[in-house]
């Protein structure tokens, strides 16, 4: 649905995106595209990286046990807390995989003096680190510009871009490789819109997603009562009011505070 045509060359929306090189400009009706919520993709990053194949790049692959030895050279003198780090038990929890990303992303250059084979491995994990760290500041550091947001994107693309050229779905699924480039290529694709419609308005990354899909269907859910899963009768009959008490609560925020 949102891969049958190109943006219309001559539109104001192709405009503003300009001539970019390897950009794909499919879009469905009325320019829509599709979006993955970034959360979902940082927690896809984290499950491929403790999955059991484990990511391959430049002839190393990364199992758990040679991550474990690398981030211990971050001074993390806990062995329990390394284990947690690296445990595929628990693949929902947000703040775990974030603890991971970024251990990842600050890692260090090796030093002169450790062994070959740990050199070659800390600089795959170097290029890893370089592509999360695109990706987490993109999305987390609340100082940053949308153009420097989208520079960081930016380069995420072209480093993603390699990662599956050379290695296919040793460094990723396609299906994860997919996703990323869909997420970053509507973050464009939306800020051109908004300075078509909203020429003074304003667009923040956080916007795009499924965040609110989400806490809509919560409110169906909870209409619904204690049989929370819904048939398409039910649905139709409660989105009305899902909807309605999400315009109110918008109106009011104290009255619904998050944990």
């Amino acid at each position: 649905m949102t891969l049958i045509q190109e943006i219309a060359p001559d539109s104001e929306l192709q405009s503003q995106l300009g001539d970019l090189a390897l950009f794909n400009y499919l879009c469905g009706a009325y320019d829509m595209t599709a979006d993955i919520d970034y959360k979902h993709l940082l927690k896809q990053l984290h499950n491929t990286l403790l999955c059991l194949k484990c990511i391959a790049l430049n002839g190393v692959v990364l199992t758990p046990q040679l991550l474990k030895c690398h981030l211990m050279t971050l001074g993390i003198k806990d062995e329990q807390g390394i284990n947690a780090l690296l445990s595929p038990k628990d693949k929902q929890d947000v703040k775990l995989m974030f603890n991971l990303l970024s251990s990842i992303a600050s890692l260090p250059p090796s030093l002169s003096t450790d062994s070959p084979s740990v050199q070659q491995s800390r600089k795959v994990l170097q290029l890893l680190s370089c592509f999360y760290m695109h990706l987490l500041e993109a999305y987390t550091n609340v100082d940053f510009t949308l153009h420097q947001q989208l520079t960081h994107l930016l380069a995420a693309a072209h480093l993603v871009l390699a990662f599956y050229a050379k290695e296919k779905g040793h460094a990723m699924t396609s299906q994860l490789f997919f996703d990323l480039m869909t997420t970053i290529k509507n973050a464009y694709v939306c800020v051109g819109k908004t300075q078509v419609h909203h020429p003074q308005g304003s667009f923040w990354l956080s916007l795009p997603g499924t965040n609110s899909l989400k806490g809509l269907f919560g409110k169906v859910q909870t209409i619904q009562g204690n049989d929370s899963n819904v048939d398409q009768l039910q649905l139709a009959n409660h989105i009305d009011s899902a909807v309605i008490c999400t315009n109110i609560l918008e109106e009011h925020l104290e009255w619904e505070r998050g944990p």
